[in-house]
């Protein structure tokens, strides 16, 4: 007589799925949409919590790899004078933010004592 077992059979890895996973991350496909495009593949998981326990090395594996291969290219564009990704790494890496300013003053300089409203009017020739 067979022996009966109350847990299901384990789900075995399927390196159909692990290929999906891969070519899905490095186009750039989120992971739901991954997920949902493995569904007819034999022995995908049905939950995503599954899904990610068997094959969150790969997952990690292929960000790492993807987000490697973008870093790669923007510093290499950076290190080649490319102003777009110049600024874009300003932003990212160095919180660089080009709508904030700090300017300095002199205290001792008879025009920071005065409003910039009578400032300008002065400048225009209007006595305040």
């Amino acid at each position: 007589m067979p022996k009966k077992t109350d847990s299901p059979q384990k789900l075995p890895y399927s390196k159909l799925v692990e290929n999906h996973i891969r070519k899905g991350i490095s186009n750039g496909v989120t992971m739901q949409v991954i997920f949902e495009g493995a569904q007819h593949l034999q022995h995908c998981p049905r939950s995503f919590t599954t899904f990610y326990k068997k094959y969150g090395d790969v997952i990690k594996d292929e960000r790492y790899k993807l987000q490697d291969e973008i870093g790669n290219a923007v510093m290499k564009g950076v290190r080649e004078g490319n102003p777009k990704l110049v600024e874009f790494a300003a932003r990212a890496r160095a919180n660089w933010n080009p709508s904030v300013r700090v300017e300095e003053v002199d205290e001792n300089d008879p025009d920071e004592a005065k409003d910039a409203v009578t400032r300008l009017a002065q400048l225009l020739g209007k006595d305040a």
